[in-house]
């Protein structure tokens, strides 16, 4: 017996239904199209309609018949034509059977995202149990958008949130996160990870990968309490990492890379463990832990070690060529924390530069900045696989921001940043004694240059000696000159809780110095109140560091005593 009374009697004969379904031969039945079989089904009635799913079922798993795609279209059209007078027990059932059907013959409409739609579209009424099944069922709809119901998911979800166990939120955790809805509730995100906390020591290793999942994503680093809220689970379920699987580690590894918030105790754990079974890892898990590595600073060459005697084994290879993007990666993060392997290099070059591989902007990024690594810092002795010109010059192209003004037609918080910062250095410094210019083609902001004589006095700006494309690496010229570059640095150029540089703003100042570049590091200072130009004295105390304050006294004499 079904739900609201539906019933079948698998003896029935619906075998001739069946057959004229999944019957592909034209020659014997000319005239049997589309339309007929689907008028096949007019007159079924819903218990037999399901009889026969069941039956679909059975031969679908013991035979590998062509015109599945076909029967199952139309078995969804009628689903959905009745579904208009179904119950929600009723769709849900029609649901579970299309959910397994999905799992032996993916078909590229499936009634699931009509059931869907209608069930999030009934949302007030959804009991518990009912909710929790809607979100599993959005596993198999991955384009499924909540636009403007989102603040009612997220506010259904606090409602059921005590009525529901840690593995019925890890079900409703994994509908989150194969759809890209995430958090944006701040009270809902609290929920999350209160509930998680409470329930560390039972939560299994698959809802527990799942919420990681969705806690990721849903962290934001403009967001202070989130800092605060990241790191609190990440203290709790430090004791865990023994019993976690390998994907579970690999989504704690990465839990507050959003946030560029790293536990060290947490992440020296769960590298030990790593290392003891990256044998048995994807490349998929290396490149994750390796981007850990990178952005925390943690320096266990232990680690960096193994994972490139990993890399370079022969039987790597097969999955190597299956995966160019995610080994591309791997030797991407290693190579920024330099550690130089030539072969490595080589191979991630050469494997994802063909023009028949699709690219993709992060793979794009990661092809280009490894090839410059190599060009700034390697270049003499390296003897592997290089970029064409013609491809470094057209990735160059792709991977250079747009430079921050004021009269661009939208302007976000950090350019905003950048720009104010930008014209107190050269309030500072003067219009004629500096440029604005992306000295890497892939740094997030552009560097303030200006120059210094011998004596270390201000000159003006040598702009014969600066000719550069945007997209070029902009090499200090050879001059009797000192050049300088100012870096901006605001929040996300740290790590969460700390004043330590995240590993891509360390490497991008190494490289930078590489360039011929003295690096000036200055972050946005703070207001203070009752002064004006507190900001451009704060600016003005930096770089007297490195200029003579004589070619600065014109500046500093405009500036009111704070």
């Amino acid at each position: 017996m079904y739900q609201d009374g539906w019933s079948c009697d698998n003896n029935r004969p619906h075998q001739d239904i069946i057959s004229k379904l999944i019957d592909t031969d034209i020659s014997l039945i000319p005239s049997f199209s589309y339309t007929k079989r689907l008028s096949l089904l007019s007159n079924v009635s819903d218990a037999d309609l399901i009889t026969i799913f069941l039956n679909l079922l059975i031969i679908s798993k013991a035979d590998n018949i062509k015109s599945y795609s076909t029967v199952y279209h139309i078995l969804s059209r009628e689903c959905v034509k009745r579904s208009k007078y179904y119950s929600v027990n009723q769709i849900l059932l029609l649901s579970d059977i299309w959910y397994n059907i999905n799992t032996i013959a993916p078909v590229s409409y499936n009634y699931c995202h009509f059931a869907v739609n209608v069930l999030f579209s009934k949302l007030n009424i959804l009991n518990t149990s009912q909710c929790v099944q809607s979100f599993f069922y959005l596993n198999l709809c991955r384009n499924f958008k909540f636009g403007a119901k989102h603040s009612k998911i997220e506010e259904k979800i606090r409602i059921i949130m005590n009525e529901i166990d840690i593995e019925e939120l890890g079900i409703i955790s994994m509908g989150l996160f194969k759809t890209r809805n995430f958090i944006y509730d701040k009270e809902t995100l609290h929920q999350f990870t209160q509930k998680l906390i409470d329930n560390k020591n039972i939560v299994s290793s698959v809802s527990l990968c799942s919420l990681l999942k969705v806690l990721r994503k849903s962290f934001n680093v403009l967001l202070e309490d989130h800092v605060r809220l990241c790191s609190e689970v990440m203290i709790e379920l430090h004791p865990e990492v023994e019993r976690m699987s390998k994907f579970t580690l690999m989504q704690l590894s990465s839990l507050g890379s959003n946030l560029n918030l790293y536990n060290t105790a947490l992440l020296n754990s769960i590298f030990d463990k790593f290392m003891n079974n990256i044998h048995y890892a994807r490349i998929k898990e290396i490149e994750r832990h390796a981007f850990s590595l990178m952005n925390s600073k943690l320096r266990n060459h232990t680690l960096i070690s193994v994972m490139q005697d990993e890399l370079n084994k022969p039987n790597r290879q097969a999955e190597i060529e299956l995966y160019k993007d995610s080994f591309l990666s791997c030797v991407y993060y290693l190579t920024s924390v330099n550690q130089y392997d030539e072969n490595l290099i080589s191979k991630a070059l050469k494997l994802n530069s063909s023009p028949n591989f699709q690219k993709r902007p992060y793979r794009d990024r990661h092809l280009y900045e490894l090839d410059q690594m190599v060009e700034i810092l390697y270049k003499e002795n390296y003897e592997g696989y290089r970029l064409s010109k013609q491809l470094a010059n057209s990735l160059a192209k792709k991977c250079l921001p747009r430079m921050p003004t004021w009269t661009n037609s939208t302007v976000s918080q950090q350019e905003r940043e950048f720009l104010e910062f930008q014209d107190i250095i050269l309030k500072v410094l003067g219009d004629d004694s500096a440029t604005t210019s992306f000295i890497l083609p892939f740094s997030s902001f552009p560097d303030v240059i200006f120059c210094s004589n011998e004596m270390g006095n201000l000159v003006k700006f040598p702009s014969e000696a600066f000719k550069y494309n945007c997209h070029e690496l902009k090499y200090a010229p050879q001059s009797n000159l000192i050049w300088h570059a100012v870096i901006f640095l605001n929040k996300i150029s740290f790590l969460s809780n700390s004043n330590s540089l995240r590993g891509l703003m360390e490497r991008d100042i190494r490289l930078k110095k590489a360039l011929g570049y003295n690096i000036i590091k200055i972050s946005k200072p703070i207001p203070k109140e009752g002064c004006k130009e507190y900001e451009t004295e704060a600016v003005l105390k930096v770089l007297e560091k490195y200029i003579n304050t004589e070619s600065l006294l014109a500046s500093k004499s405009s500036i009111a005593n704070c």
